[in-house]
């Protein structure tokens, strides 16, 4: 189990409010009436047409990639650039299907990754200071899965988490509250997303 999930920020022709679909397994992306659905990929739905597959992929030691697979890679524009028949996305990647005029935007929403050691974790070091962890410590979590010295709630000193800006082994922004990993600028965010933004 992981505690990020990939979400689709959906934006249409017209400058409405943004839905954003939940991606947290594999599913099937279909426009039906010019509104995009994700519906399971086991589901059968003959009212809609598929435009593609995602699914995500949680590899440990890596960044978190979302599988795109469309038979019909041509009606799709990744990044400004046509899809192929495969291809792997991550945070801020762009899909454009133009026939629609909708455009996605790949995010990771992730809960708060700071929490005790996991019980399977004995003997493992900061990935930052390399010292090794007490049972009782608080660790910062990446979604790459390296590890680091957190505060305590009770405690809220200088730790590796937050004397980083960067996770050491993939390079990304440490974030100790949870939140969207990515929200386009010129979009307006949910009131509710404000309290979650690093």
């Amino acid at each position: 189990m992981t505690d990020y999930e990939f979400r689709l920020i959906v934006r249409g022709a017209e400058p409405a409010a943004a839905p954003v679909l939940s991606i947290p397994g594999p599913m099937r992306l279909a426009v039906n009436d010019g509104k995009l659905s994700a519906v399971p990929l086991a589901a059968q739905d003959a009212q809609a047409a598929d435009i593609c597959v995602v699914q995500p992929i949680h590899r440990s030691q890596h960044s978190p990639e979302l599988l795109l697979l469309s038979a019909q890679p041509e009606c799709l524009l990744l990044n400004g650039i046509h899809a192929l028949p495969l291809n792997v996305l991550q945070a801020a990647d762009e899909v454009a299907l133009p026939e629609s005029q909708l455009l996605l935007h790949v995010t990771l929403y992730r809960s708060a990754p700071v929490g005790p050691l996991p019980a399977a974790m004995p003997g493992k070091t900061c990935a930052l200071c390399r010292g090794a962890f007490v049972p009782s410590a608080s660790t910062y979590r990446c979604v790459c899965g390296a590890l680091l010295h957190a505060p305590t709630q009770a405690d809220q000193a200088e730790s590796c988490a937050t004397m980083s800006t960067d996770c050491p082994a993939c390079s990304r922004p440490i974030c100790l509250a949870g939140g969207y990993e990515f929200w386009p600028a010129d979009l307006d965010k949910p009131e509710a997303l404000d309290a979650h933004q690093p």
